[in-house]
C-alpha cells in the first residue's frame, strides 16, 4: 500500500464503521444487534485507525503543502477519531442504555 492512501482508507474504515456503530446502537431495539462489548472494540478500533489516518495525512501534507486534500481528509479523520473516542467513553461509562441480549 501506498503511503498516501492510507489516509483516504482510514477514513472510509472510519465511515464504515461509524455506519456500523450507528446501525447496532440505536436502542428502539428489544434486543441489540451486537452485544455491548462488541460496540465498545468497534468505537476503539474506529478511535486508532482514524487517528493513524489523521496523524499520517498531517506528517504527508507537512512534506507536501500543496495538496490541500490531505489537510481535508486529515480533518475528517480527527473529527471521526473524536467522535469515536466520545462513543467508547460513553459504551464504556453506560451512559447510553444498551439493551441486554
Amino acid at each position: 500500500m501506498q503511503q498516501k492512501t492510507f489516509p483516504w482508507l482510514a477514513a472510509g474504515i472510519g465511515l464504515i464503521l461509524a455506519l456500523v456503530l450507528l446501525r447496532a446502537g440505536s436502542v428502539e431495539r428489544s434486543e441489540p444487534l451486537l452485544p455491548p462489548l462488541m460496540l465498545l472494540f468497534i468505537s476503539e478500533l474506529g478511535f486508532f485507525v482514524t487517528l493513524l489516518g489523521a496523524w499520517s495525512s498531517a506528517r504527508l501534507w507537512l512534506a507536501a503543502r500543496e495538496q490541500w486534500m490531505l489537510l481535508l481528509i486529515g480533518g475528517a479523520c480527527v473529527v471521526m477519531s473524536l467522535a469515536f473516542l466520545y462513543l467508547g467513553i460513553v459504551f464504556w461509562s453506560g451512559l447510553v442504555p444498551v439493551p441486554a441480549s
